[in-house]
C-alpha cells in the first residue's frame, strides 16, 4: 500500500513536470503564476510522498514540517491566481501580509523538527510498512491552519461568487476550480481528524493544477465562440478583437495584429481595452462607432471601428468585441469621385468648380498676398472643330494644358472654366505680360492653316479685390477680353476702371429694373412706317427708358444687357401690353387701319409661351390682331426652326401677321424665305449700307425684293435715309419704308398729332 501510494506520487508529479514545461512557452499574463502553482503543487507531492520513506522520526518529522510549509506557498499562489484570473483586486497589502505570514510559519515548522511544538510523530503501520505519522499539538497547530486556510477560504469565496452570480456560459470554469477545492479541503480535514496514516489531499493539488491549466490557457466558451464568430468573422479583411466579461482577450485575427504589432503576444491589446474603458464597468459599455487611420506596409489604411457588448438570453454581460471595417478601398474610390469632380476629365487640370475652390482656400490661407487673375479664350474656336476635327480640338486643349503646367510657376493655380477657356491664378509679383504673349503665340501655331489662323486672347484682372467671388474675378478677366476680341493684333488686355464704372453702371440698371417697370419710366416710341404712297400704316415699338435723375437712357445701354441677363421678356412683355392698349384707343377713336409691330427677342421663345401670352392679350383688350403685329428676327428662327415654323403657322391661324425682322444679318436667309411662311420681310438696314461695290448691293437687294414678291411677301426696307433710296426702293417694288428720312422714333403722343391723318409731307 505504501509503495503504491509513493508509485503514484511519483508519476503524478512527472507528469506535473512536463506540464510546467511545455507551458513555459504559452505566452499568456497567468502563464508564470500557474508555473509557481505547478511548483509549489509538485513539492507538496513529493515531500507529502516521503512520510512513507524509512527515514527515522527526526527526518519524517522534517519532511512533514516541509510539506506543510508548501501547502502554505501554495494557497497563497492560489490566492494572488484567483485575483488575477477573476479580475478582482482586493488590493496587494493582504498578499503581503499573508506572505509575512507564511515565511514565519516555515520558519516555525522547520524549528518544529528540534522542538516539536506543533506536531511530533508517532508509529504506525501500513500492511507490512512501518511509517511516523504526524501527531498535532494545540494551539501551535491551529496557528498553522490559520496561514493555511484563510487563503483558501478567500479563493472558495471569489471562486464560489462566480459560480453562483456569473452567466451559464462561463461557469464551467470557475466550477472546475471550486470543486477542486472542494475536494481538496475535504481530503485535508479527513486526514487531519480522522487520523488516517496517509494525507491523499497532495495528489489533488496536481489534478486541480492541471485543471486551472487547462481553463486559463486553452479553454474558451463554446457559446462564447460561436456568438462572436457569427457577429465577426465575415470579412478578414476587417480586424477583429473578442474580450470576455473580465477584459481577457479571447481572440484577434492577423489584421489586428498587423495594426497593434503586437505578435503572440495580447498583453497591450488588453492594456489598450482597459485604458479604453477608462473604469467603466462591462453593465456600462454601449454600442459605438469611430474612424481609425492606421498605416499597414507604408500604405494609409482607413478603418471604420464598431464596438459591441455581448449579451445571453437574460440580458447579461458575457463579453464585447471590435470590428474594424476596411474600408480604405471605399475610401480611395471616393477620393477618386472627389478628384473627378473638381478635375476636367479632358486635361486632367481642375475645372470651374475645382478651380474656385481651390483659388477659395488660398485667398483664406494668405489674405495679405496680392494676387492676379487671368483667363483665356481662343477666338472662334468653333471652327478648329470645323475645319481639323473634334479630336485635334482637343488635343489642342490638352496641348494648351500642358503650356500652362510647363510655364508657369510654383503655387500658380490653373484650370479649365469650359470649352477653349482657361483660367490661372498667381501672385502678382509672378505676372510678366512678355511671358503669356509669348504663350499665346506659342498656342496659335497649334491650329493654323492658309483658312484658319488661332489667336489667343488673354484678359488680365491685377490685384483682385478679395471681397469678390472667384466668379467674378473671372468675369472681370473675361470682360477684358470682351475690349480686344475683335482685334487680331493685341493679345493681352487688362480690366480697367472703365470697365469697372461701366460693370457699375450695369448692376445699378440691372437694380433699378423692377421699380423703372413698376413706376412707368419705360415708354413706348413709335417710328412710322410709310407706303410707297407716302401713306402712313402703322408703326414699329420701340422702347426708351426715361429715368427720373438721369433723362433718356438710350436702348443701346440697357437692351442688349436685358437680353444678357433674360430680363428682356418682362420687358417685352410691358411693351406688348402697351402697344395693345393704344390700339384699344385707336379702335374706340374709329382708328381701326393703323397696325403696331412689336419684337419678340430670341431669349423670349425661352421663358415666354408665345402663342397663349399674344391670344390673351388680344382676347383682353378686344383688338383686331392683324393690328398687332409680330417681329421675329432671323436669328430667333434658325434656333429651333421646326418648333418656330409651327409657332409662326399657330400666330398667322389666329389672325396674327409675321414679319422676319432683320433679314439679311444672318447666315441662312434663303432657307429662311425657303421655309418660313410669313407675311412680311423686313430688309436689315446693313443691306443699304455703302459700299464700293454699289452696283452689286443694288443688284442683289432688287433679287431679293424680288423672290420675296414672288413668295407672296410684302417688303419693308428700315433704315431708309435718303430720296436715292426711297427712288431705287420704290423701283424694285418695295411695300413700306422706315427710317429717319421719313421720321424718327417718337413719343406715342406726337406721332398721334403727326400721322392720324395718314399724310406724309416730304
Amino acid at each position: 500500500m505504501a509503495q503504491l501510494f509513493l508509485w503514484t506520487s511519483n508519476i503524478i508529479a512527472v507528469i506535473v513536470i512536463i506540464l510546467t514545461i511545455k507551458i513555459r512557452k504559452i505566452k499568456h499574463e497567468l502563464t508564470k503564476i500557474i508555473q509557481c502553482l505547478y511548483t509549489c503543487a509538485i513539492a507538496c507531492i513529493l515531500l507529502n510522498a516521503a512520510d512513507v520513506l524509512p527515514i527515522g522520526e527526526t527526518g519524517s518529522v522534517l519532511l512533514h514540517g516541509l510539506y506543510l510549509a508548501a501547502t502554505d506557498w501554495l494557497v497563497i499562489v492560489l490566492m494572488v491566481y484567483a485575483r488575477r484570473y477573476v479580475r478582482i483586486n482586493f488590493g496587494k497589502k493582504l498578499t503581503i501580509a499573508f506572505c509575512v505570514l507564511a515565511l514565519a510559519d516555515t520558519i516555525s515548522l522547520v524549528v518544529n523538527t528540534f522542538t516539536r511544538h506543533i506536531f511530533d510523530s508517532q508509529s504506525a503501520s501500513i500492511g507490512n510498512t512501518n511509517i511516523f505519522v504526524a501527531r498535532m499539538k494545540f494551539p501551535m497547530y491551529i496557528t498553522h491552519l490559520a496561514v493555511a486556510y484563510l487563503p483558501v477560504i478567500i479563493v472558495l469565496v471569489i471562486f464560489g461568487y462566480k459560480v453562483f452570480r456569473t452567466t451559464k456560459m462561463y461557469r464551467t470554469k470557475y466550477q472546475s476550480v471550486f470543486v477542486s477545492l472542494i475536494l481538496i479541503v475535504a481530503a485535508n480535514i479527513g486526514y487531519r481528524f480522522l487520523k488516517t496514516p496517509i494525507d491523499i489531499s497532495p495528489i489533488l493539488y496536481a489534478f486541480m493544477a492541471i485543471s486551472i491549466c487547462y481553463f486559463t490557457l486553452y479553454y474558451v466558451p463554446r457559446g462564447l465562440v460561436a456568438k462572436l464568430l457569427s457577429h465577426t468573422l465575415n470579412d478578414m479583411d476587417n480586424g477583429i478583437m473578442c474580450f470576455d466579461r473580465e477584459g481577457k482577450c479571447v481572440y484577434v485575427n492577423a489584421v489586428i495584429k498587423r495594426l497593434f504589432n503586437t505578435g503572440d503576444d495580447l498583453s497591450k491589446i488588453e492594456k489598450n481595452y482597459e485604458a479604453w474603458k477608462n473604469g467603466r464597468k462591462p453593465e456600462e459599455l454601449t454600442e459605438e462607432s469611430w474612424r481609425d487611420d492606421k498605416m499597414l506596409n507604408g500604405e494609409m489604411n482607413y478603418f471604420y471601428t464598431t464596438f459591441k457588448p455581448l449579451l445571453d438570453e437574460n440580458g447579461n454581460h458575457v463579453g464585447a468585441f471590435f470590428v474594424s471595417e476596411n474600408h480604405t478601398r471605399d475610401i480611395l474610390e471616393l477620393k477618386k469621385q472627389q478628384y473627378r469632380a473638381l478635375h476636367d476629365k479632358l486635361t486632367g487640370i481642375y475645372n470651374r468648380e475645382g478651380f474656385i475652390e481651390r483659388v477659395s482656400r488660398t485667398l483664406e490661407q494668405n489674405p495679405e498676398a496680392d494676387y492676379t487673375m487671368l483667363c483665356t479664350d481662343i477666338k472662334d474656336f468653333k471652327l478648329v472643330n470645323e475645319l481639323f476635327g473634334e479630336k485635334r480640338g482637343d488635343e489642342i486643349l490638352m496641348q494648351i494644358a500642358d503650356l500652362l503646367l510647363k510655364n508657369t510657376s510654383r503655387g500658380t493655380i490653373y484650370g479649365r472654366l469650359g470649352t477653349d477657356r482657361f483660367a490661372i491664378f498667381m501672385r502678382t509679383e509672378l505676372y510678366h505680360e512678355e511671358m503669356f504673349v509669348e504663350y499665346a503665340k506659342q498656342l496659335s501655331k497649334l491650329a493654323s492653316n492658309d483658312v484658319y489662323h488661332m489667336v489667343i486672347h488673354v484678359g488680365v484682372y491685377k490685384n483682385v479685390n478679395k471681397q469678390h467671388s472667384v466668379a467674378t474675378m473671372c468675369d472681370h478677366a473675361l470682360l477684358a477680353i470682351n475690349k480686344i476680341k475683335d482685334d487680331y493684333q493685341q493679345i493681352v488686355s487688362y480690366y480697367d476702371e472703365a470697365l469697372s464704372q461701366n460693370i457699375k453702371n450695369e448692376n445699378q440698371l440691372i437694380g433699378e429694373f423692377d421699380k423703372a417697370l413698376t413706376n412707368g419710366e419705360f415708354c413706348m416710341f413709335l417710328q412710322a412706317q410709310v407706303s410707297r404712297e407716302h401713306v402712313v400704316q402703322g408703326a414699329e415699338a420701340l422702347t426708351r427708358w426715361m429715368h427720373p435723375d438721369v433723362g433718356m437712357i438710350p436702348p443701346v445701354s440697357f437692351i442688349p444687357l436685358f437680353e444678357r441677363i433674360s430680363l428682356i421678356h418682362k420687358l417685352d412683355m410691358y411693351i406688348w401690353e402697351q402697344a395693345c392698349i393704344k390700339l384699344k384707343e385707336w379702335k374706340e377713336q374709329g382708328k381701326t387701319d393703323m397696325y403696331i409691330s412689336v419684337n419678340i427677342s430670341p431669349k423670349d421663345f425661352y421663358l415666354v409661351d408665345i402663342y397663349a401670352t399674344f391670344t390673351m392679350l388680344v382676347k383682353k383688350y378686344d383688338i383686331n390682331p392683324a393690328n398687332l403685329r409680330l417681329e421675329i428676327t432671323e436669328t430667333a428662327l434658325m434656333a429651333d426652326i421646326n418648333k418656330q415654323i409651327e409657332l409662326i403657322e399657330k400666330l398667322r391661324a389666329f389672325g396674327f401677321a409675321v414679319e422676319i425682322d432683320d433679314f439679311g444679318s444672318g447666315y441662312s436667309s434663303l432657307n429662311t424665305l425657303k421655309d418660313i411662311h410669313a407675311d412680311v420681310l423686313k430688309l436689315d438696314m446693313g443691306f443699304l449700307s455703302q459700299t464700293e461695290f454699289k452696283d452689286r448691293s443694288n443688284a442683289v437687294i432688287d433679287a431679293v425684293v424680288t423672290l420675296s414678291k414672288q413668295l407672296g411677301l410684302s417688303v419693308i426696307s428700315e433704315g431708309v435715309e435718303t430720296s436715292e433710296q426711297v427712288d431705287f426702293l420704290t423701283k424694285t417694288g418695295c411695300d413700306v419704308f422706315q427710317g429717319y428720312y421719313f421720321a424718327r422714333p417718337m413719343p406715342v403722343k406726337d406721332f398721334e398729332e403727326k400721322y392720324m391723318n395718314n399724310v406724309v409731307s416730304e
